[in-house]
């Protein structure tokens, strides 16, 4: 299933297969509620991260 979360660019450089991962703006988003929704759950014990 293909949420739209992660683009991927695939190469061959010397002879060996390639693979750059990059999130989207959707992906980062998620990411970003993710992050949220476990520290809500947890708590959070430093402002920094």
């Amino acid at each position: 299933m293909d949420a739209g979360y992660v683009r991927q660019r695939k190469a061959v450089r010397d002879n060996r297969q390639r693979v750059w991962l990059r999130l989207t703006r959707q992906g980062k988003a998620a990411c970003h509620g993710h992050l949220s929704a476990l520290r809500a759950i947890v708590g959070e014990s430093d402002p920094a991260l």
